[in-house]
């Protein structure tokens, strides 16, 4: 698995600044050649990470889920369980109507007295199987960190197992950088460890990765997208045309080539399709983001019939 992926990388350098050398990256739409790919409504979630101005309370937590709803959306992914229990979590969207893909968890929550073991029985209560490894602060570029960083992924993965839940792993931009054997850390980490994936697209892009081709190269792994689109700060380098500051966009808005994306993932038998924005929201109001993101998606790509009736 992944042997050829390192024809598909490009890791361009600097820490805010990036080159735009892969055609995926640029935006396709009128010449993309692949035919449009159709998603069932089922399969759409949100990740509550892109609400968090809204707060963990029980109370806000149970308005934000309400407006999300009333966008459209179906499901959920919790970006932890903040302030509250598996069952709290479950009360309310279960009176919302709304289904869970995944939970996100992260190294820090994981490394804490008795953090798995809470996660595990927050899962339990909530009636999920699937957690996501969504964050590490691990230097990829450090053999002696990246052998930690898998030693640690291997242990929670198994853990995970043997509690009926699975464990997947969710990338940033720095998992591309090459490593001293000249594959990248991603490579390297999920030949590994047998875990599936969550591939954020947007940050693999960032990377220089095309994600058509990458998500192709991961097969059945790719359980499941995160997505969000790319715009570009033309102010960042007026005079260099093809460097950029990458800006966070909602679905359709930016650059990235949704038709060839989805399509891979429709070839690869992905599961959900997670719709995230970080920042830099439509009147600074990431509802109304997430809204546009949903009626892109619900004008392009779900399939007809399937979507909610008004």
């Amino acid at each position: 698995m992944l042997n050829h992926l390192r024809r598909n990388l490009m890791v361009a350098a600097g820490a805010a600044v990036w080159v735009l050398a892969m055609p995926s990256v640029t935006h396709a739409a009128g010449r993309t050649a692949h035919p449009r790919p159709m998603i069932e409504q089922s399969q759409i979630a949100v990740q509550l990470w892109t609400t968090r101005k809204y707060g963990n309370a029980r109370g806000h937590v149970d308005y934000m889920l309400g407006k999300l709803k009333e966008i459209g959306y179906p499901a959920v992914e919790l970006a932890g369980f903040w302030s509250l229990s598996g069952a709290e979590w479950k009360e309310m969207l279960d009176r919302h109507q709304l289904k869970v893909a995944s939970v996100h968890t992260n190294q820090f929550e994981l490394a804490a007295p008795g953090g798995m073991d809470k996660l595990i029985e927050n899962m339990r209560q909530l009636g999920s199987q699937r957690v996501v490894y969504a964050y590490t602060t691990a230097e990829m570029e450090t053999a002696s960190a990246r052998q930690t960083l898998i030693a640690q992924l291997a242990a929670y993965h198994q853990k995970f197992a043997e509690a009926g839940i699975e464990m997947h792993y969710h990338n940033h931009n720095m998992e591309f950088v090459k490593t001293e054997a000249g594959e990248t850390a991603y490579a390297e980490m999920l030949r590994k460890v047998p875990m599936p994936v969550q591939l954020d697209v947007h940050w693999a892009a960032r990377a220089g990765v095309n994600p058509e081709a990458l998500i192709d190269e991961l097969g059945a792994r790719a359980k499941s997208l995160h997505m969000k689109d790319i715009g570009l700060d033309k102010a960042a380098a007026p005079d260099q045309p093809t460097v950029r500051s990458f800006l966070f966009r909602e679905i359709g808005r930016g650059t990235l080539d949704w038709p060839a994306i989805i399509g891979a993932a429709r070839r690869a038998g992905t599961e959900w399709y997670i719709v995230e924005q970080d920042a830099n929201f439509i009147d600074d109001d990431p509802l109304t983001s997430l809204k546009a993101s949903y009626e892109y998606l619900q004008k392009h790509f779900v399939r007809r019939g399937s979507a909610p009736r008004p």
